[in-house]
């Protein structure tokens, strides 16, 4: 007969099998999981659901890899939506796995490359990036030593990371509207977009050659326009500037912005 455990790693149990069994909370002497260790060891949400329902400890059990390490720690299925859902159900975010040198759900996740969402989750559910475990790892120091900027910023508390984030949005919103102002000849709206963009010298540069204007440009609007200059300066100071400031915010060999440029000034 199958123990609740086997049922829990083939993904088969049933809510009948589990009303009134003290297994529940079982360790395998094994793989050292607990039922629901193994439900997330084989990703399956269902099964996870199932046993948190049923009382299944978020921990795991003394003597267990606790469910949420593994889920951060190992490449499963569903990763994401099982961390949310166990920490959701009172998982501890800061809980080591004795078994594995006491790691951190969040060193585990680090180590194991989960998405930057995934880090800023256990993050925000009160994991430390800088907790060390019996190596002396530590979350934070992984990622610097292997330059992840992505997981580095995802470890920063939640207001430092809506504060990095709204400066990327205005620039990328600056320059959208600073293309516009090229292609319709617009000086108005082109200073308004280097406001917006704060994008730097290049960019302004930019802006100044498309409508060469005179005067102190940061702070006064010209009250007319000459002939502006070549199409290929424009293009060149904004490939400058996308270069400089934007293409880190995009996939590697992705064009999109550059080819915005290009459209606006056809």
């Amino acid at each position: 007969m199958l123990s609740i455990y086997d049922h829990a790693l083939a993904g088969t149990l049933t809510a009948d099998g589990l009303t009134g069994h003290e297994e529940i909370n079982s360790v395998d002497p094994e793989t050292k999981l607990t039922p629901l260790g193994a439900a997330v060891w084989h990703g399956d949400i269902d099964q996870i659901n199932l046993l948190l329902e049923k009382g299944a400890g978020p921990n795991g059990a003394d003597g267990a890899r606790p469910p949420l390490w593994v889920a951060a720690s190992k490449p499963i299925k569903n990763a994401g939506r099982i961390i949310e859902i166990l920490l959701e159900h009172g998982a501890d975010p800061s809980l080591p796995s004795a078994i594995d040198d006491n790691s951190t759900p969040l060193l585990g996740a680090v180590k194991s490359y989960k998405p930057p969402a995934v880090i800023s989750a256990l993050v925000d559910a009160g994991a430390s990036p800088t907790a060390g475990n019996n190596r002396g790892e530590i979350a934070e120091q992984v990622a610097t030593k292997r330059k992840d900027r992505a997981r580095l910023q995802a470890m920063l508390p939640r207001s430092q990371r809506a504060s990095k984030r709204l400066p990327v949005l205005l620039m990328l919103s600056g320059l959208v509207l600073l293309i516009v102002a090229w292609a319709n000849r617009n000086a108005m709206v082109a200073m308004a977009a280097i406001g917006l963009t704060g994008a730097g010298l290049v960019a302004a540069d930019a802006v100044k050659k498309r409508f060469r204007m005179s005067g102190v440009f940061d702070s006064m609007i010209p009250t007319s326009l000459q002939d502006p200059r070549p199409v290929e300066q424009f293009k060149t100071g904004m490939r400058d500037c996308i270069e400089t400031n934007l293409n880190r915010f995009f996939p590697p060999g992705k064009q999109f912005l550059k080819k915005v440029v290009e459209k606006a000034v056809e």
